[in-house]
């Protein structure tokens, strides 16, 4: 046994189980006494219904605070128990919704198209002052949100592989075969650089005497990009659309509500770069997968590694089959490359998606998972147009596809299932955040992780998500209470 030393040790805080329903029920009574309007009470009845099924809290609390808002009681006894209340259900349009406010979105102040037949909202101006009310009614509804053009407001000569490979390129770090699946552990990074926009420079896979289709995930790592890449930080958060989100200090990022002398959650940023074809409709860049919290994906920058035109002609035609007619009139319009094409589907869809997906796998031979595994979190399958066609056909869930141009920024919801396949050779920057309107989803999905495999990658709360959410809701009673 060794002594510990007191500089080395981290705070950390264990919160009783009925703290956070308690302290929210607080909240309103504090709203009630000061004649507050609470405007969302459906939301207020969700997470207090979530909260009552993850740990025994006090009914006598509660029932009277909903009773006044003209809810009802969750009739929750047991750790688990499951609810019959429809308060827990939202509809949307993949699911085929009748909701009318869902059907029927606000008048959208900004610059915007609606694409997927009206139900993704694009952003056209990254900096408009009304940007956040036209965000809010969509994130609200778990929908992704596209924003353009974000490169307009970037140092460009910072993200491309030649400076890249000039500042990096003797580092060494893991690189993943999207073909293969093959990880290859501390090969240095110009070796990734060299082939991202020359064919012939590439990898070799010896097996099917091809070139490798390499990806660089998750760099840097182990480090905090704001100390190994501080100009590309500084330019990045300069940047990012809806900062009230997306910056680490955002008012609407409840990760600025944990203390500073918290070891605070690594939510990035990330990079994912990684070559792209469009010869290899099967092979995707990143398998369906969904993430504890939310996050917004930025395309800094894309070529096109195979420079033939029938390789954009073929592109074109792909679009044009998976996205809807605004989507491609914005693609021709700006004259701009399509780099990646995202699947993005409605958290509420999940529990279908992964029946269907634990149906491929035993189609595929693979008929029993091992123990606290998930065909979901395992990101094992990546879905192409044959298999989403059966989704549709025997789950009745079809999803929004996304073409991701140059300087797009997608924000995906904590919960929605997505995948990705890259057309181009991309660099791309992802930053994890927690939004208001998703903490429930992301509650759930903290206890969800926890029954996977001690050495499944999530089965850890890296999140701290019941830490972020005492304090916020901390910093609303303090803030109520001066009041």
């Amino acid at each position: 046994q060794q002594l510990h030393s007191p500089y080395q040790l981290l705070i950390s805080q264990i919160i009783p189980g009925n703290v956070l329903a308690d302290v929210l029920c607080g909240v309103f009574q504090i709203c009630q006494t000061n004649n507050i309007p609470i405007s969302n009470t459906t939301a207020i009845s969700q997470l207090l219904l979530l909260l009552n099924r993850q740990q025994v809290t006090s009914p006598k609390i509660q029932e009277p605070i909903l009773q006044s808002l003209g809810l009802e009681v969750p009739l929750i006894k047991t750790i688990g128990e499951s609810s019959s209340s429809s308060l827990l259900e939202l509809p949307h349009s993949c699911s085929n919704g009748t909701d009318e406010e869902l059907l029927l979105p606000p008048a959208v102040e900004a610059p915007h198209l609606w694409l997927c037949d009206g139900d993704i909202l694009c952003l056209l101006d990254p900096t408009h002052i009304a940007n956040v009310a036209a965000f809010q009614w969509s994130w609200r509804h778990r929908r992704p949100v596209l924003v353009a053009d974000v490169n307009k407001h970037i140092d460009s000569n910072l993200w491309t592989p030649q400076a890249f490979k000039r500042d990096f390129g003797e580092e060494l770090a893991d690189l993943i075969d999207c073909r293969t699946g093959l990880i290859m552990p501390q090969v240095p990074c110009k070796a990734f650089w060299n082939g991202f926009e020359d064919i012939q420079a590439r990898l070799k896979d010896p097996i099917h005497n091809a070139a490798r289709l390499l990806k660089l995930k998750d760099w840097p790592t182990g480090e905090d990009f704001c100390d190994k890449l501080p100009d590309r930080f500084s330019d990045l958060m300069d940047a990012l659309p809806l900062p009230e989100y997306t910056r680490r200090d955002g008012k609407y990022n409840l990760v600025a509500s944990l203390p500073d002398f918290f070891v605070k959650p690594d939510l990035g940023p990330k990079m994912y770069n990684a070559y792209g074809t469009t010869t290899l409709p099967h092979c995707g860049t990143t398998n369906l997968h969904l993430d504890v919290s939310d996050a917004v994906n930025v395309m800094m920058y894309a070529t096109f590694s195979e420079t033939c035109e029938e390789s954009e002609r073929d592109l074109l035609r792909v679009v044009r089959k998976e996205c809807c007619n605004h989507t491609l009139q914005r693609i021709i319009s700006k004259g701009t490359k399509i780099g990646a094409l995202w699947h993005i589907y409605s958290p509420l869809d999940t529990g279908k998606i992964r029946t269907f997906l634990t149906k491929i796998l035993e189609e595929q031979g693979m008929t029993s998972l091992y123990p606290g595994s998930d065909p979901i979190h395992d990101q094992l399958i990546y879905m192409d147009s044959v298999l989403r066609e059966r989704l549709w056909e025997e789950e009745g869930v079809r999803g929004w596809a996304i073409a991701q141009c140059i300087g797009d920024s997608i924000f995906i919801p904590a919960g929605a299932p997505h995948q990705v396949q890259n057309y181009c050779s991309c660099i791309k920057v992802a930053e994890d955040f927690v939004s208001p309107e998703h903490i429930d989803e992301c509650l759930k999905l903290t206890e969800e992780f926890r029954q996977l495999s001690d050495r499944h990658a999530n089965h850890e709360d890296k999140l701290q998500i019941k830490n972020i959410l005492y304090h916020s809701v901390k910093d609303i009673v303090g803030t109520l209470k001066l009041k």
